[in-house]
């Protein structure tokens, strides 16, 4: 299990690279175009899943003592970081390569039985709920292969070449 989720944790940040190479290949302003998703732009959806990533290192930190935990950018709020990124596409592109390597390191460090303790957190609606700490951890980072889908067919529909799968080329 543990390696399921040090390759997973290391192809999002691969394809998360490429997703901001080819986003800077093509003109960071492509990210502000409306694209008719939920989050209505490949800035708002990548934003979504940096902060929702980021939400999760923090709710990592209650599982023990983790050296990849104690970055400076989880010591604040969530609404802090996000009024310091803003709508600052060089921003978030380097904060989302931080992120993910945060959870690459995390992966790494946490021994199988800190993967296998439960967790517990608030969810959107402020609902307690418990889960286990591995599912979560997959649970985050397919969270944002969905999302990287959804921006691929938004890249398609501009006309901008694309290509985030691969999983074998990030690990």
């Amino acid at each position: 299990m543990k390696e399921v989720i040090v390759a997973l944790a290391r192809y999002n940040r691969g394809a998360n690279l490429n997703l901001i190479e080819t986003l800077e290949k093509a003109g960071a302003e492509l990210a502000l175009k409306e694209t008719g998703t939920y989050y209505k732009t490949v800035l708002g959806t990548l934003q979504h899943c940096v902060w929702y990533e980021v939400s999760w290192l923090k709710r990592y930190r209650a599982l023990g003592d983790f050296s990849s935990l104690r970055a400076t950018v989880l010591d604040g709020e969530v609404d802090a970081l996000k009024a310091k990124v803003g709508e600052d596409f060089a921003a978030l592109a380097s904060l989302t390569k931080e992120i993910d390597s945060l959870y690459v390191a995390f992966s790494e460090e946490a021994g199988l039985e800190d993967l296998q303790k439960s967790i517990t957190f608030k969810n959107f609606r402020g609902e307690d709920q418990e889960r286990i700490a591995w599912q979560t951890i997959f649970h985050v980072l397919n969270h944002f292969t969905h999302h990287r889908g959804e921006i691929s067919g938004a890249l398609d529909r501009m006309g901008v070449s694309n290509d985030f799968a691969g999983f074998f080329r990030y690990l």
